[in-house]
């Protein structure tokens, strides 16, 4: 494969990740205050997601090194633009019912 592809799999790989990871965490916490065993529900998510995470990132490793760092890159910009799509409709929304300005 090229250089370029790979780095487009990593980036790609990475954001997907992100994704993937920042939105089960979104899920668990929205679901968390519906379920008998918060812990175990908690828990349980946690080691989905980190199991998934690890497991994909040693995939990416096995590219190269810098294409882990890329993959990286892509995890965290994703959890940016999560934190800016869902933060900040959750914080509008704490603040219109609490009345804050």
């Amino acid at each position: 494969m090229g250089f370029w592809f790979e780095i487009a799999i990593s980036v790609i790989g990475g954001t997907a990740l992100g994704l993937l990871y920042f939105g089960g965490l979104w899920w668990t916490v929205n679901r968390i205050r519906n379920v008998d065993h918060a812990v175990g529900f908690y828990l349980t998510s946690l080691i989905i997601r980190a199991a998934v995470l690890l497991l994909c990132l040693f995939w990416l490793l096995q590219l190269g090194i810098v294409n882990l760092f890329v993959a990286v890159i892509g995890f965290f910009a994703a959890r940016l633009v999560m934190v800016r799509r869902l933060g900040f409709s959750r914080q509008l929304s704490l603040k219109q019912k609490t009345g804050a300005t």
